[in-house]
């Protein structure tokens, strides 16, 4: 497994000082990590797909790199494209497996 596909994980950070309507101002931090793209497994595709969601990429990056970021960017500065964890899979290899999706948050149901 080669982790050669430069990713960058995005955590969220607030502000302490609140706008005129009450809301902390929110910053992306990214930090850039490697992964290594896979192929989305047939059944976990037709399930995503069953319950609304298009898997767009799975990547595996090393365990102790990932921080439960929920937003991953993926591509050259000023281009990146934005995706959002579905699910996470510890290979039990000291590897992680992330699932994207585009523009859906995982709460966007609830």
């Amino acid at each position: 497994m080669q982790f050669i596909l430069p990713i960058y994980l995005c955590s969220k950070q607030y502000g302490e000082e609140t706008s005129e309507i009450g809301e902390a101002p929110e910053t992306l931090i990214e930090r850039k990590v490697y992964a290594s793209e896979e192929s989305a497994k047939r059944q976990e595709f037709y399930q995503a797909n069953a319950n609304g969601y298009k898997i767009e990429k799975v990547l595996t990056i090393r365990k102790f790199e990932y921080g439960n970021e929920e937003i991953v960017k993926i591509g050259p500065d000023g281009s990146r494209i934005e995706y959002t964890v579905l699910r996470t899979y510890d290979k039990q290899d000291g590897n992680i497996e992330l699932t994207l999706t585009k523009g859906v948050s995982k709460d966007a149901g609830t």
